[in-house]
């Protein structure tokens, strides 16, 4: 076969190969494309923006009712008052403390105002509380040595609290006391890597707030339990199976049509 036979059966072959994938795609050979069904909703907790706990800091700026947290209720200022402590020298926190509203936990940081709250009874029926619910303890630390009400709390003055350096700040400035002993959080939390931001990413968009460290910890037990992590995407297949079946409506089928 000369040169010009060979030209003629290779654009010849490349015409065929042309048509037959025109065709394919006018004749729909391949199937039709399918629309991926959308995904599943993500669940409450991993999409629900509130804080943990609304601490007294916050409560004071919302002007709300911090009757439960007035130390001199109870206390007479400038007096110190002893701490009393166990034979393992952990304060023993008096019954008063036990019912003393710190703070208010935010319900819906854990629970979905959309479903109902299952109680659980014990064999007398009385209703078990969950340790989430339990009110005033000290575990501030693994190690036992900071569990001391006067390791932040000024003595003579139960409403300023002092860094390990001796610098004094109201409640509700305590993020900066938090630093003092967890100065490379602070500088994570300043620098937007720890903790989280309320409001826009732009600042020409609308105001942000930063959350203090008492909006998420509890100053006198910080320590967050173990959480299990959520599930993981569902493959595509999956989400296929339990998409839920429609009947074909006129508008489905001048959809089609087009």
């Amino acid at each position: 076969m000369n040169t010009n036979g060979l030209k003629a059966t290779v654009q010849a072959a490349i015409i065929v190969a042309f048509l037959v994938v025109c065709a394919g795609f006018l004749l729909n050979l391949w199937g039709a494309y399918v629309t991926p069904p959308p995904n599943p909703p993500t669940p409450f907790a991993f999409t629900n923006v509130t804080t943990v706990r609304l601490p007294l800091a916050e409560l004071i700026r919302l002007e709300e009712d911090t009757s439960g947290a007035d130390c001199y209720a109870c206390h007479e200022e400038g007096v110190v008052k002893d701490l009393a402590f166990d034979e393992n020298g952990m304060v023993v926190l008096p019954k008063a403390h036990r019912d003393l509203i710190y703070y208010r936990m935010n319900c819906a940081a854990c629970h979905n105002p959309e479903e109902e709250v299952e109680v659980e009874y014990d064999d007398d029926l009385n209703v078990i509380i969950p340790a989430a619910h339990t009110n005033a303890v000290l575990r501030h630390g693994t190690h036992s040595r900071n569990n001391n009400c006067y390791n932040c709390h000024v003595p003579d003055k139960l409403t300023l609290l002092r860094t390990r350096s001796g610098q004094d700040y109201p409640l509700t400035e305590s993020t900066q006391v938090c630093g003092g002993c967890h100065g490379t959080t602070l500088r994570d939390w300043e620098a937007g890597i720890h903790g989280r931001w309320n409001g826009f990413w732009l600042d020409m968009a609308g105001e942000r707030t930063r959350e203090g460290c008492a909006a998420c910890h509890d100053p006198h037990a910080p320590g967050f339990p173990s959480m299990n992590p959520g599930r993981p995407p569902a493959p595509y297949a999956q989400l296929e199976a339990t998409r839920p079946q429609h009947e074909a409506t006129e508008e489905d089928d001048a959809h089609t049509d087009e």
